[in-house]
């Protein structure tokens, strides 16, 4: 079967499911799960938290494929212009467009999770309150909340890691090394 016959096969059978698949909520009908998923302007916070990790994602993969030797990485990496760091930007630059792209389905299932958590009523309840200035207030500082919310967590880890520092390098060394400095010996 050649790949084209492959692809129209896969099409049809799909299509042959979504045909079978019976009476479902209109999709073009958004009920209020939809509605108050999209009044939270959820892809900013999406694109934010995404960015944040997308450097170490990136690096990740790059580094997979270094010990992979796969596609032509090692060549890119030694003779490309710009070298680790174009690749990682250019790598970082195509996931976050992939990652866009998924935007739409994260809607629906977002909107799925609301509708198993909250009846119909309670839905137009909250629909209804993001309708009201303190609603619209509410749901607009959500972002610079959570923002700040990561800020204050950051600087309580650095705390606590400054401090566990102090504590940590003793007991490893009492621990590990023993009262008299020295590593006990090795069983044979």
């Amino acid at each position: 079967m050649t790949r084209m016959t492959k692809r129209a096969s896969l099409v049809l059978a799909a299509s042959l499911l979504l045909v079978g698949a019976g009476p479902a909520r209109a999709a073009d009908a958004p009920d209020a799960a939809d509605r108050v998923v999209a009044s939270l302007n959820l892809e900013p916070q999406w694109d934010e938290g995404f960015s944040a990790v997308l450097p170490l994602v990136s690096d990740n993969i790059i580094s997979t494929f270094e010990r992979q030797n796969f596609g032509n990485v090692q060549e890119l990496l030694a003779n490309g212009r710009g070298g680790r760091d174009r690749l990682q930007r250019i790598l970082s630059e195509e996931i976050a467009r992939a990652f866009r792209l998924q935007f739409p389905q994260l809607r629906k299932e977002v909107a799925e999770l609301y509708r198993a958590r909250f009846s119909p009523a309670e839905l137009a309840e909250v629909e209804a309150f993001i309708a009201t200035d303190v609603g619209r207030k509410w749901f607009a500082g959500q972002l610079e909340i959570g923002r700040a919310m990561t800020k204050l967590g950051e600087k309580a880890g650095m705390r606590a890691g400054g401090e566990a520092m102090t504590t940590a390098l003793p007991r490893a060394e009492a621990e590990m090394l023993g009262p008299d400095g020295n590593a006990p010996a090795r069983k044979k």
